[in-house]
């Protein structure tokens, strides 16, 4: 892999709320990282055919702070166990989004982790509706899509380069570990 983390895309209408009938999951983070890219909440769930991630951060953000930082969510799955736990995880991650800016806009990569070398899969647009807020939304075949148990968390990193808190460092914000069963909630 070329960047280091990576991320994932939601292609969704920039005024359209989360429907009534859909299956969505809301997680809260600590705002504690001095980085316009530290992370809120993150919302997770299933849109038709879709697996769609929103990411909320505490402060304003634009594009061109993505020109050398980024998002990031790394997925695993366990699709032949619908009963497992955590311990049948292991400590690498299956794939890997990345959220970059290209352009004037955003850009997501999509990456095959467990293989050697990693395999970029694809790419898909990522919006940024509002100052503070990311949308992603990945097809599911990108995800091998059978239904069990996976693991997901999202991230950011941010490198000041030579401004603020940053600046000699970079300031990373990672969400815990969350769960969701596909076969329960995909409604596609």
């Amino acid at each position: 892999m070329k960047k280091g983390f990576f991320a994932l895309l939601v292609m969704l209408p920039l005024s359209l709320p989360v429907p009534a009938g859909a299956d969505f999951a809301k997680f809260r983070d600590r705002n504690d990282t001095p980085s316009p890219l530290d992370i809120r909440w993150v919302s997770h769930g299933h849109r038709g055919k879709d697996v769609e991630h929103q990411i909320v951060t505490y402060k304003p953000w634009d594009v061109g702070d993505l020109r050398r930082n980024w998002f990031a969510m790394h997925v695993n799955l366990v699709s032949d166990d619908p009963d497992a736990t955590e311990q049948d995880f292991g400590t690498s991650w299956d794939y890997a989004v990345s959220v970059s800016a290209r352009g004037k806009g955003l850009t997501a990569e999509i990456w095959r982790e467990d293989v050697e070398p990693s395999q970029l899969l694809g790419e898909v647009p990522a919006l940024h509706p509002t100052p503070k807020k990311l949308v992603i939304r990945i097809p599911r075949q990108f995800l091998d899509a059978a239904p069990g148990p996976y693991e997901w968390n999202a991230g950011s990193v941010f490198a000041g380069h030579g401004k603020g808190a940053c600046a000699k460092k970079s300031c990373d914000d990672w969400t815990g570990k969350r769960w969701w069963n596909l076969e329960a909630t995909h409604k596609g």
